[in-house]
């Protein structure tokens, strides 16, 4: 499929996804939220995993907020990024606190560089969680168009090969953005599974 072609369907693709999360009920949603978030503390507890990279939800995006309140309990690092509208790339922050949020690019929370210094660039998160409009269970993500996750997805795969470790990367969804299929390229991001609300759901067999 030409590349052309592909970009018009996402354009269609994100309009109707956009519309069908916003729909959602926000009460459903925050139930949802910590239900996702139970799975995701219980992959880090079981895998001992300790630095994990977030996301401030935004909008009617799955909320992580009780997830990172979990790992502050439990000493494990919260990583969160912060976008750089010139270059379409992204820092990583060490986030102990919401207190260290303001608000960024797009209107979305993120963190201050005052308060929450960028990270250096050899750090390597052991899970990502990433959010989107939506996903299918083989790895596709359709996101917001602005290739930040992919290009960054590209700079930890080369960080990943360099340091020998390894980054598990998860959607973060609700049930409801589950498809059988999301359009995708073979630059975009692929993700190793999905949490939902209801599960876990990997890409292959599960391994974890």
């Amino acid at each position: 499929m030409d590349a052309p072609y592909v970009g018009q369907e996402k354009a269609k693709a994100r309009a109707v996804y956009a519309s069908d999360r916003n729909a959602l009920d926000p009460e459903e949603r925050l139930r949802w939220s910590i239900a996702a978030c139970r799975h995701i503390a219980d992959l880090v507890e079981r895998e001992r995993l300790r630095v994990i990279m977030a996301y401030v939800s935004f909008r009617s995006e799955l909320d992580l907020s009780t997830l990172m309140q979990w790992c502050w309990q439990k000493d494990a690092q919260v990583i969160v990024p912060k976008s750089i509208v010139e270059g379409r790339s992204m820092t990583l922050h060490r986030l102990d606190s919401f207190a260290q949020l303001r608000a960024g690019a797009y209107g979305i929370l993120e963190p201050d560089p005052n308060l929450a210094p960028s990270l250096e660039e050899d750090v390597v998160p052991e899970l990502v969680l990433v959010p989107g409009l939506a996903f299918d269970r083989n790895g596709g993500r359709l996101g917001y168009g602005g290739g930040y996750y992919d290009r960054f997805w590209q700079r930890m795969s080369d960080s990943n090969e360099r340091s020998g470790k390894q980054t598990l990367w998860l959607g973060a969804s609700f049930e409801a953005q589950i498809r059988d299929e999301v359009p995708g390229e073979e630059h975009d991001l692929r993700l190793d599974g999905v949490v939902t609300e209801a599960a876990i759901y990997w890409r292959a067999a599960p391994h974890r």
